[in-house]
């Protein structure tokens, strides 16, 4: 027999449930098994949305990454643009007859 392949929630929607556990299992007067049983489902919960936190984390560092690689190459194209305009090239300068 095919085993069903398990669908992680959305972050939302994980958050959502582990918060009802919460609420639950402070609130009501529940027997020692329910108590370990949505204990266990809530760390399971909790570990699939500090992955998720983590894979957004991870997602934005790179976007950051990228964002300071194109601006620092965006700089260093200015600056050696700008350095290029400000040394005349030995042809230029070869012409030249200077009096004093």
């Amino acid at each position: 027999m095919a085993k069903k392949k398990e669908t992680k929630p959305p972050f939302e929607d994980a958050l959502a449930k582990l918060e009802s556990i919460v609420n639950l299992m402070e609130e009501e007067n529940l027997s020692l098994e329910t108590l370990l049983t949505n204990y266990e489902e809530g760390q399971l919960l909790l570990s699939h949305c500090q992955s998720l936190l983590d894979n957004a984390r991870e997602r934005i560092e790179v976007v950051q990454l990228s964002e300071r690689a194109a601006k620092e190459e965006t700089e260093n194209k200015l600056a050696s643009e700008a350095s290029a305009g400000d040394n005349p090239s030995p042809e230029d300068s070869s012409d030249d007859i200077r009096l004093l």
